[in-house]
């Protein structure tokens, strides 16, 4: 059965391309690639994440790709950091195709970031504070 939700978040993801993020470990540069198509093995009623654990608290913190469970099915890539909040930089597409790319922190958007609606084409870049778009600086 065709999940028109999940589509959309698809054909974004597509249009967009894997999500490449250079990640700065004591000194280190390490490439972190997420090269795994969004969809193959989605469970809908479940969110999935996956990225780098914390050893000690065995929770998600760093790099990490979470797809929210239905009816959302949001894709969220990029930074994480207290299990599951996006925190730094990261891309979240929406289940309608619209895309968030830019800083988080503590879940919402905060900082320089960029919105494209994509249907309309409708861009909204600069300051963002709170999940609000405050316009340029």
């Amino acid at each position: 059965e065709k999940n028109e939700v999940n589509d959309f978040v698809r054909q974004t993801w597509n249009m967009l391309g894997p999500v490449r993020i250079i990640d700065i470990v004591h000194n280190a540069i390490e490439p972190i690639d997420f090269e795994q198509p969004y969809g193959k093995s989605m469970d809908k009623f479940k969110t999935q994440i996956y990225g780098q654990m914390n050893n000690l608290t065995g929770k998600c913190e760093g790099l990490c790709r979470q797809i929210f469970a239905e009816p959302n099915g949001h894709l969220y890539e990029g930074q994480c950091k207290n299990d599951q909040k996006r925190n730094g930089f990261g891309r979240q597409i929406y289940c309608d195709g619209n895309y968030y790319i830019g800083h988080w922190k503590d879940n919402q958007k905060n900082g320089w970031g960029k919105k494209v609606y994509v249907k309309t084409g409708k861009v909204e870049e600069g300051n963002w504070v709170n999940g609000e778009f405050k316009g340029h600086d």
